[in-house]
């Protein structure tokens, strides 16, 4: 294998490794070695570097080493997060609606719910006035224009525990802690009195 083709799909490759479990350098030249893509040990560093400046990895330093991880969290935003969440349920605009009320602590525009492909909400409350002014203020404040007669909504149904599955979910992809994870599902068994 010539050294053009070694690193056209390195950086797939290196993911694929880090997908796994996080690893020290050593750790990931020895797995491409095993697998027959030898590197020079400082070209990999440099590459992993190149890697982690443009936040494709994360770096910790555990002396002496540098452990690298694949940063999950720059891969997808809040909308795209909670729409994959919601895409099956069948009252996906209110379940939207109550998550990111419940994470921003203010009336959630149409936008954000058309941008985790929400349908409309059937059982939240449409704000007006200042409440709805101030999300319009916060998204626009963040480069986001929308129209100012956009509807905002507050929850009027609860969703705790669809709430807390998705932020365990968050936490787990955000840090990285699949690994840590069992796949297996457990059940608990009751016996009857």
């Amino acid at each position: 294998m010539n050294q053009k083709e070694i690193y056209k799909n390195l950086k797939e490759r290196i993911i694929e490794i880090l997908n796994q479990d996080e690893k020290s350098i050593s750790s990931i030249s020895k797995q491409l070695e095993s697998e027959g893509t030898k590197i020079h040990r400082l070209t990999l560093t440099g590459y992993l570097m190149a890697l982690r400046d443009l936040n494709i990895l994360k770096e910790k330093e555990i002396q002496p080493s540098k452990i690298y991880s694949v940063n999950s969290v720059e891969e997808r935003n809040i909308y795209e997060i909670i729409g994959e969440f919601i895409s099956d349920h069948p009252e996906s605009g209110d379940l939207c609606v109550y998550i990111l009320h419940q994470l921003f602590r203010r009336p959630i525009l149409k936008y954000e719910i058309d941008r985790c492909c929400g349908e409309k909400p059937e059982y939240a409350e449409k704000v007006y006035g200042d409440e709805r002014k101030m999300a319009l203020d916060i998204l626009e404040s963040m480069g986001i224009h929308v129209s100012k007669n956009m509807p905002a909504y507050v929850p009027k149904k609860e969703y705790v525990d669809e709430f807390r599955d998705i932020l365990i979910q968050m936490v787990i992809n955000g840090y990285n802690l699949q690994r840590f994870v069992s796949n297996k599902k457990t059940q608990m068994k009751i016996d009857s009195i």
